[in-house]
């Protein structure tokens, strides 16, 4: 569980990579990004937007999975 979280939408000044599928986000396109501190560590991952509802249909908005992912896939992996 998060100590803290938040995400907002924002629109990609350079190139990312999305934390669930490891596809690129290209300059220019919206994404989401979540930010935080999780057990004492701060993180910030950016995810698409289609990935980051996949990711939380399955994950409770926790970004970390084991598995990687296609865009915009559900997570199968707690099955």
């Amino acid at each position: 569980m998060s100590d803290f979280n938040a995400e907002r939408a924002i629109r990609a000044r350079r190139v990312h990579g999305c934390s669930w599928c490891e596809t690129e986000i290209p300059k220019g396109d919206l994404y989401r990004r979540s930010s935080g501190v999780f057990e004492g560590d701060i993180f910030s991952l950016p995810f698409h937007p289609e990935c980051a509802e996949a990711r939380d249909k399955d994950h409770d908005g926790d970004a970390w999975c084991p598995e990687r992912h296609e865009k915009g896939q559900e997570c199968r992996c707690w099955e």
